[in-house]
């Protein structure tokens, strides 16, 4: 019966607290709404992890491939980036032995029966939340998608393996940044030649 009585108090005496508090209210409301948008940021950050984590899939791979569009990388992100700048690739399977294979399309989506090749990675050229990549993937400041693009005319490069071609560095003779002869990136601004003259290779 106590508490019952006590409740109409609470709820008059507690709007008479906060008109009274001025500046401290503001304080508190700040405080509020800065942990409530930490609490959404690391939601959404947790939400995009997830996403990430279910657009590559291992042990599965994508079927028919495009002919004659197999070449051999390093890592599935390479392969990935192969299939971005490749016309017509949707899908990409990228093997143990190294081997990228493109798909233009999903059609049969196959389990790997054999043991030597469980470690298949597969997925589709852009992921959740990577949608921007789709948009600077022919010269702009991708330099993964810039050097496979370059790789495509120098395949036999020694920088093509790992991704590295089209990185910039700093020019000896003219000490401002700039990048290999053939890569559709663009460099610019005055650099240490001292420490960067070297092209980047793997």
């Amino acid at each position: 019966m106590q508490m019952l009585m006590l409740l109409p108090f609470y709820a008059l005496t507690l709007p008479l607290a906060y008109a009274a508090c001025e500046g401290d209210c503001v304080t508190e409301d700040a405080a509020h709404d800065g942990a409530a948008y930490m609490l959404e940021h690391k939601s959404q950050k947790v939400e995009r992890i997830e996403k990430e984590k279910k657009c590559v899939v291992t042990g599965r791979y994508h079927y028919p491939n495009m002919e004659g569009k197999r070449v051999e990388v390093s890592n599935w992100q390479h392969c990935q980036s192969v299939c971005r700048v490749t016309a017509g690739c949707k899908y990409f399977s990228f093997w143990p032995d190294q081997g990228c294979q493109l798909q233009s399309e999903p059609k049969e989506y196959r389990h790997v029966e054999n043991k030597a090749y469980e470690g298949v990675m597969s997925g589709p050229a852009i992921c959740p939340g990577d949608e921007e990549l789709g948009s600077m993937g022919f010269g702009g400041s991708n330099f993964l998608d810039s050097s496979t693009l370059y790789c495509l005319k120098n395949s036999k490069d020694a920088c093509c393996s790992c991704g590295v071609c089209c990185l910039p560095f700093c020019h000896a003779d003219t000490n401002k940044w700039t990048t290999r002869d053939g890569c559709p990136n663009a460099a610019t601004g005055f650099c240490d030649a001292k420490q960067f003259s070297i092209p980047p290779t793997c």
